[in-house]
């Protein structure tokens, strides 16, 4: 009788073997099944994830019932079923990094901008168990361990058919371009506005209002602290974030947040100022404005000063090939306008320095002819604190300014509007004062504060890289 015992139980171990492993196995194959489905489902629909996350658990819990997993009903015959998803339990955003391949689930705190929008990927569970662990370390009833017909009379025997299977799915592609970018760091600060128009088809706001196209970038974090409104995207670097976290309840994205897919690259310009005679050189009204030693430099009130660039068309009559200016500082530092007539490109050996009193005035070419185009070519610091320059064709493209030396400071303050591209990766930025900025900016890093109102130009180098989705594990 002991040894009758003794071989009942191996075999019935064996029959567990046979049968209950096998179902263990089939429906830990279908729970896989319907969890690639749900994070593939659920990626795709990060691409309207600006609109809430709703959508994108319900795709995640469509697509895992499409699919079957084998159970038994109440008399112990085979019944299969939909796999069934708890969307708040089973579908998880979160940021997978492609450097050491892993997935960090953000949770929201349920309070101003839900945090699960800078998701990139999706991880989803089918899970057949009593009860499983969260992200948060709590547990989670469930009560829906697969049942198995000889394992459970085995002492300690193996299965309770508490099985679950998991997915990520990776969402690629969208908009990029540029816009405003701080290549090692962001910050917004204050209550700073950022939106989006087409200055090539549309005067601001454009007939429809602002548009909500406007890029923020960095390979760093990009910090929204205050009353930041973004009208369009915000993409931190690749293993970076947007911060804090959670987000203050007046900051306000409507476009993504994800981070960027690969590292920005933003080349340097050269500083080379040209030789004397080639191209034309300009002249400056009153000649005294410049020192002898080639400073540029209005002395006492003198009321205005004329900079005068080339004020005649090319053969073709559509563009102004630029006179150039070179100086070795501009110091504009009291009660005076200072009129930029033509195209022209100013070199500037050191800093650039505007306080109270000064101002720019970039006029415009007589009605129907192509406006003026100004380069401004800063190898030292500028600050820019009296009045804006004016820059009256309203058109961003028409006035650039370049900082060429590393570890210098660009601040562009003064109020008022700004039309003009400002192109320093080697310089820490600062749109500051209330300045309505027209166009895009590249610093080394980008400050936004005091009440600055931007609106990027939309009009340059932009891509749409068609969405493609990823199983990634």
């Amino acid at each position: 009788m002991v040894l009758l015992t003794i071989l009942l139980m191996v075999l019935v171990g064996f029959v567990s073997l046979a049968v209950d492993v096998g179902r263990v196995r089939l429906a830990k194959t279908q729970l896989q099944n319907a969890a690639d489905a749900a994070a593939f489902a659920a990626a795709v629909g990060l691409e309207q994830l600006p609109q809430g996350v709703e959508p994108v658990q319900d795709a995640a819990v469509d697509a895992a019932g499409e699919n079957t997993d084998i159970d038994v009903n109440a008399a112990g015959a085979r019944k299969d079923s939909a796999v069934v998803l708890v969307p708040d339990q089973d579908v998880e955003f979160g940021i997978w990094r492609d450097s050491d391949r892993t997935f960090t689930p953000i949770m929201s705190d349920g309070s101003g901008i839900d945090e699960r929008r800078e998701a990139n990927a999706v991880r989803a569970w089918a899970r057949r168990v009593t009860s499983f662990k969260d992200s948060n370390g709590n547990t989670v009833q469930r009560n829906t361990g697969l049942k198995l017909m000889f394992a459970p009379i085995l002492p300690d025997g193996p299965a309770k058919g508490e099985i679950e299977a998991k997915a990520v799915a990776r969402l690629e592609g969208g908009r990029t371009g540029f816009g405003f970018i701080g290549l090692n760091g962001v910050k917004f600060n204050g209550t700073t506005n950022l939106d989006s128009y087409n200055a090539a088809t549309e005067t601001y706001p454009g007939p429809g209002g602002p548009n909500s196209n406007a890029q923020v970038l960095s390979n760093n974090d990009i910090m929204l602290v205050g009353n930041a409104t973004i009208m369009g995207d915000v993409h931190p670097g690749v293993d970076h974030n947007v911060t804090p976290n959670p987000l203050g309840g007046n900051v306000s994205v409507s476009g993504y947040m994800d981070p960027l897919q690969t590292p920005i690259t933003w080349p340097a310009q050269a500083y080379s100022p040209p030789v004397s005679g080639t191209p034309t050189q300009g002249s400056v009204s009153p000649a005294n404005t410049v020192t002898n030693n080639n400073v540029f430099s209005p002395k006492g009130n003198p009321g205005t000063v004329t900079i005068k660039g080339n004020k005649t068309l090319n053969a073709s009559g559509t563009a102004y090939d630029p006179y150039w200016f070179h100086w070795d500082s501009f110091k504009a530092v009291s009660q005076v306008e200072i009129d930029i007539e033509g195209s022209c490109d100013i070199y500037i050996d050191n800093d650039f320095d505007m306080k109270a009193g000064a101002s720019i005035v970039i006029l415009a070419p007589p009605a129907g002819q192509p406006p003026y185009t100004v380069r401004f070519w800063c190898n030292g610091n500028w600050n820019q604190e009296g009045q804006p320059i004016v820059n009256q064709s309203a058109n961003p493209s028409t006035l650039e300014l370049h900082m060429t030396k590393s570890g210098t400071i660009c601040d562009v303050g003064g109020g008022a509007q700004f039309f003009g591209h400002v192109d320093a990766p080697l310089s820490d930025v600062t749109i500051h004062g209330g300045t309505q900025f027209y166009g895009w900016a590249v610093g080394s890093t980008l400050t936004i504060m005091g009440g600055s109102q931007l609106h990027y130009d939309e009009s340059g180098q932009v891509t749409d890289t068609p969405y493609s989705v990823h199983l990634v594990e």
